[in-house]
């Protein structure tokens, strides 16, 4: 099987994204913290930050997370020749978790505006949607990392078997797990951060394992 060299800038678009996203985060969400000390969704920092961070980082988010499906149609170019209606699946799936990503961003507006207000059960009513919204997502999180792991499966002779295990919900549990450790004040800035922590080392990822396929190797690429 001829090996696919998409141009890596849609991967370079999607790692700016990624980042940008992780920026919104801290905006968003960051207050002086330990990592364990917040909720996985951060939930409890929307009462501490002021309205304007909460409108700059909901907006900013929702704006990258468009700028990070470039990354996974950079994945879709580099899986299609293996499995072309799987890495479709694939890239449908996590594109549809980037757009989620960008919708559960504005959801943080209008759950930290309403808490702001004083209106609490009106505030608990938006977490609750935001809540459902997250599992929602996750199931297209969940699906593009699986597709993906069984397309790596299937190409061992560009790709080592092993690369499988490097997906997308691999690198954010990852993500999770060190900045959960992370002391005050500095854990509560960058805990918000590891969906989009995760991406990123998701994306860099991609860029070492192409460049260290089987068959770029047999032809002197990278």
């Amino acid at each position: 099987m001829k090996d696919d060299k998409p141009s890596p800038l849609p991967l370079y678009i999607g790692v700016a994204g990624a980042i940008a996203m992780a920026v919104c985060d801290v905006t968003l969400l960051g207050v002086p913290q330990a990592g364990w000390s917040a909720d996985i969704y951060s939930f409890g920092a929307l009462p501490l930050v002021s309205t304007v961070r909460i409108q700059a980082g909901a907006l900013g988010g929702l704006v990258a997370s468009f700028f990070i499906c470039a990354g996974y149609w950079y994945l879709w170019q580099l899986l299609r020749s293996y499995a072309s209606r799987l890495a479709f699946i694939m890239f449908g799936a996590l594109v549809f978790y980037s757009m989620m990503g960008g919708v559960f961003h504005a959801g943080y507006y209008f759950a930290g505006s309403a808490i702001h207000r004083g209106d609490i059960i009106l505030y608990f009513n938006y977490l609750h949607r935001l809540q459902l919204l997250a599992v929602i997502a996750g199931a297209g999180s969940l699906v593009g990392s699986l597709t993906y792991a069984y397309i790596m499966l299937r190409c061992q002779y560009t790709y080592a078997k092993w690369y499988a295990a490097g997906n997308l919900l691999v690198w954010q549990g990852l993500a999770l797990a060190v900045t959960y450790i992370l002391p005050a004040p500095v854990g509560g800035f960058i805990r918000p951060t590891f969906i989009n922590l995760g991406t990123v080392l998701f994306f860099m990822y991609l860029w070492i394992m192409q460049r260290n396929s089987k068959e770029s190797s047999r032809l002197g690429v990278g």
